[in-house]
């Protein structure tokens, strides 16, 4: 019987990922809610991905598909190769819009001109990326739910982009992704 606990078991490829997951987030909050972003969004995407299947390296990728995005950009893939995996760090590359380093003051290029590079990056993607992803993408979509039911529209303005309509063609041009290369998978269904 697997594990219901998000937290993986120790000295393992995951339990490594998440180790390096907390500290690189650490005081990052999810919108909406205020719990920790490990415990609001990465545990359950890691979750989603173990529970559907996933590799250890995917769980572990999971784990950190928002570290190089939002702390440290290609310094952080380097640290990911060198105390979780290479190959996770790979995985991770593939799973962010932006490798520039927030930390260090440099802004990314805009929300509205990264979205469609990466829709089409992503649709060239290996499977194993596009399963990790639809996971991220999945929990996204039912915290921000989760969130709208409480707030209403306003929920839209914790976003970095905060028009509605842009955010459903968003969701929409990955939700054809997914079901184009991933028909068959789980999570594909619950998200589209």
């Amino acid at each position: 019987m697997t594990d219901p606990s998000p937290v993986p078991p120790a000295g393992g490829l995951p339990a490594r990922a998440r180790a390096l997951a907390v500290e690189l987030h650490a005081g990052q909050r999810r919108k909406g809610s205020g719990v920790t972003y490990v415990d609001g969004h990465l545990d359950p995407v890691a979750e989603l991905v173990r529970d559907s299947g996933g590799s250890e390296a995917q769980v572990a990728a999971a784990y950190l598909h928002d570290a190089a995005e939002d702390a440290g950009g290609r310094a952080t893939l380097d640290r990911i190769a060198s105390e979780v995996d290479p190959h996770v760090a790979e995985l991770v590359a593939a799973l962010s819009d932006s490798l520039v380093d927030t930390t260090s003051d440099i802004t990314k290029v805009p929300w509205l001109d990264r979205k469609p590079a990466y829709i089409a990056k992503l649709a060239t993607e290996p499977d194993e990326v596009l399963e990790v992803s639809v996971a991220d993408k999945l929990q996204n979509a039912g915290s921000f739910l989760a969130d709208y039911r409480d707030a209403g529209p306003e929920t839209w303005a914790r976003f970095n982009e905060s028009r509605a309509e842009y955010q459903l063609w968003y969701y929409e041009a990955l939700a054809q992704v997914f079901r184009a290369r991933l028909p068959e998978h789980p999570l594909t269904h619950r998200l589209t």
